[in-house]
């Protein structure tokens, strides 16, 4: 999805590169909170009065099954520490709705946001859990008239829900294209003005941003 127009003040757009293997044991995550946080976060933990680097986003930032991640490789390539803020399955609305995430940015001298899918944002036509923004919680009686042959019982992520829709009529989906598109670009908007500090916007698909999506021309 475009970002060309989100107010991104001092963003600047930088590529990593990172290898995800599942270990053949079990990974020591050394979970942690910050301040008064409900949120476990995978450590270690740091100060956040000093200066740091605050990253946050989901499961690619967390880095669940990872061993060395790509947070690690920018703190040992810059030599500041870097805050993983990274929450598995959280979307921007449960980024910028937690009392515990946007607050440990405060003090960062950077903060790094990763690109998250728009499918997981709430709309109009379906609702998505709060915190585990991928998951499909019910559709609206709108999105249900537009594809009646649709089970939505079926469908428990929306990248499966979506996957339902568009194979079941296009044309019919492109009201909701637009609608997730719109309410990206404002959550992300939201997000962005409320960090003090500079921000970067973190690309992690393996696809670059302009590149077309499959089944588009270029």
């Amino acid at each position: 999805m475009p970002i060309g127009d989100v107010d991104s003040r001092e963003c600047r757009r930088t590529e990593l590169v990172t290898l995800i293997e599942v270990p053949d044991s079990a990974l020591d995550y050394d979970l942690c909170r910050y301040g008064a946080s409900r949120v476990m976060f995978r450590g270690p933990k740091w100060p956040l009065n000093g200066s740091y680097i605050a990253d946050i986003g989901s499961g690619q930032t967390y880095g669940k099954y990872g061993e060395v991640l790509f947070v690690d490789a920018l703190e040992a390539q810059i030599g500041e520490a870097v805050v993983n803020l990274g929450v598995m399955q959280a979307g921007l609305t449960a980024t910028a709705d937690s009392p515990d995430i946007l607050p440990a940015t405060s003090n960062a001298r950077m903060t790094l946001v990763q690109i998250l899918d728009a499918q997981n944002m709430p709309n109009r036509f379906y609702s998505v859990h709060p915190r585990q923004n991928d998951r499909f919680v019910s559709a609206s009686v709108t999105v249900q008239r537009l594809f009646p042959s649709v089970d939505f019982a079926v469908s428990h992520v929306t990248g499966h829900l979506l996957g339902a829709l568009a194979d079941t009529a296009q044309s019919a989906l492109q009201p909701v294209v637009s609608e997730l598109k719109i309410a990206w670009v404002s959550r992300l908007k939201m997000i962005v003005k409320s960090i003090s500090g500079d921000t970067a916007l973190l690309w992690t698909a393996e696809r670059r941003p302009e590149d077309p999506l499959l089944g588009q021309s270029a």
